[in-house]
């Protein structure tokens, strides 16, 4: 009788002692990984096709600088310090992403604007424009803000340089927390692209603003 007390005592020190780093080791988990997309990108764009669009603008590659070519969010915490986020992570290349983004932003405000990727064009193929972007800034910042900033650059059809325009555009972030910080970086990237649209505009009368 006194072993079966003794084994019962045991059992449920044992249980007790499992729960116990069960619970431990739920309190220790760390939290939930979170994956972001411009939410531009889920927009439905329409894209004229080439047979109607008789003016083409050639984007190259969108170039971001190496700091920004990583996989967390950015979060500027004072003048010097700039954190990557661990647990809130780009679902896909922001490079890939900002480049797709402004290609399709940009031929649906400027219609007939067809806007191809550098990378998938020939050398005889026809283009009027060719634009190139540098990002040097894409973060947060601990005032409650998005940054994006860098320089744009337009050419004409010979490569001869029609524009070189430095940007630093910022939007507040409606609340706390990196899904605001994402549609925050998201609305800078968009004026951005009203502003490269409103250039070409000025330069082209073949093209108008979409209706």
């Amino acid at each position: 009788m006194i072993a079966l007390r003794l084994t019962s005592r045991c059992l449920r020190t044992s249980l007790g002692a499992g729960l116990l780093l069960l619970l431990a080791a739920c309190a220790s988990s760390p939290p939930a990984v979170q994956h972001y997309t411009l939410p531009q990108l889920d927009r439905s764009y329409p894209v004229l096709p080439a047979a109607v669009s008789p003016v083409t603008l050639q984007l190259s590659a969108v170039h971001v600088a190496d700091h920004i070519d990583r996989h967390g969010l950015l979060y500027q915490r004072s003048d010097i310090t700039l954190n990557e986020a661990s647990q809130h992570l780009w679902a896909e290349s922001i490079r890939a992403q900002l480049g797709r983004g402004l290609r399709l932003e940009l031929s649906t405000r400027l219609q007939p604007l067809q806007v191809l990727d550098a990378r998938q064009m020939q050398p005889g193929d026809p283009r009027d424009y060719q634009l190139s972007i540098q990002v040097e800034q894409f973060q947060g910042h601990h005032a409650g803000r998005a940054i994006v900033a860098g320089i744009w650059t337009l050419r004409d059809a010979s490569g001869e340089l029609l524009v070189t325009q430095p940007y630093r555009i910022e939007r507040p972030l409606a609340e706390n927390g990196y899904p605001a910080l994402v549609r925050s970086l998201d609305a800078a990237w968009l004026a951005l692209a009203a502003d490269i649209s409103r250039s070409l505009l000025q330069r082209d009368a073949r093209l108008q603003p979409h209706p």
